[in-house]
């Protein structure tokens, strides 16, 4: 996504709104080819929000949804989505032990093996201390100032 940084606002935002509508339609023909039924999907309020707000929720959708298609007959280009699947990391915590425990080794091997590429090609261009800054950019308090708000484990610690 990162490319799109080049672009003047309204061209990025337009191109990354188009970049999720056709991941979504994706999604709809991978879960229910020839069921027009599930059209009615889009009314979701989440889903709508998510464009509202230019989330990257349907492409980790995209990539969720089409790993799992192809996990029994490509497990290596399964494990490969899964590994572009890491945009959203906090959405995948407890995968890795589902496919550990279903010895689902080919996946494994194919998404660690993309996941090194990719980490190894944002080095390349941003080197390395972005991946020592990560934690301490996921934590920092100013980003999430009231996370008791988030329906999540730190919301409800807090």
């Amino acid at each position: 996504l990162q490319p799109l940084g080049h672009l003047p606002y309204r061209a990025a935002y337009s191109l990354f709104q188009l970049f999720n509508l056709l991941a979504l339609l994706a999604v709809w023909r991978l879960l229910a080819p020839g069921r027009p039924g599930l059209w009615f999907a889009s009314l979701s309020i989440p889903l709508l929000v998510c464009f509202v707000n230019g989330q990257d929720v349907a492409l980790f959708l995209l990539c969720v949804i089409a790993a799992f298609h192809f996990a029994p007959h490509r497990p290596l280009l399964a494990g490969a989505l899964l590994a572009f699947a890491t945009i959203k990391p906090h959405f995948l915590v407890f995968l890795p032990f589902t496919l550990l425990f279903f010895a689902r080794w080919r996946i494994i091997a194919a998404g660690l093996t993309t996941l090194t590429a990719l980490i190894a090609l944002a080095a390349s261009t941003e080197g390395w201390a972005w991946l020592l800054r990560f934690p301490s950019v996921v934590l920092n308090p100013a980003i999430h100032p009231e996370p008791f708000q988030f329906l999540n484990l730190r919301g409800i610690l807090s």
